[in-house]
């Protein structure tokens, strides 16, 4: 069974506020992974409007397209693939 620890980026970031949600998102991504007790739970990071899922979609939250390629980027080094 999985615990889960929810990390929720707020959908409208005012000026500045992008680079501040990216710094929390990294640290807490990279304290996450550096703890051991944390090795069965599930890091959650709900971003809502990031990206487009299809080519007719809005991307009303862009300012949360470089968390949600953060938290992509860091998936794809640190996951086994067939986990």
């Amino acid at each position: 069974m999985h615990t889960f620890q929810l990390l929720q980026v707020a959908v409208a970031l005012p000026p500045l506020a992008e680079q501040r949600a990216i710094a929390h998102v990294l640290r807490t991504v990279q304290e996450w992974l550096a703890d051991d007790g944390l090795a069965g739970s599930v890091l959650v990071v709900l971003t809502r409007g990031a990206v487009a899922a299809t080519p007719d979609d809005d991307v009303p939250g862009l300012a949360q397209a470089p968390v949600w390629g953060l938290v992509r980027t860091s998936f794809l080094y640190t996951s086994d693939p067939f986990d």
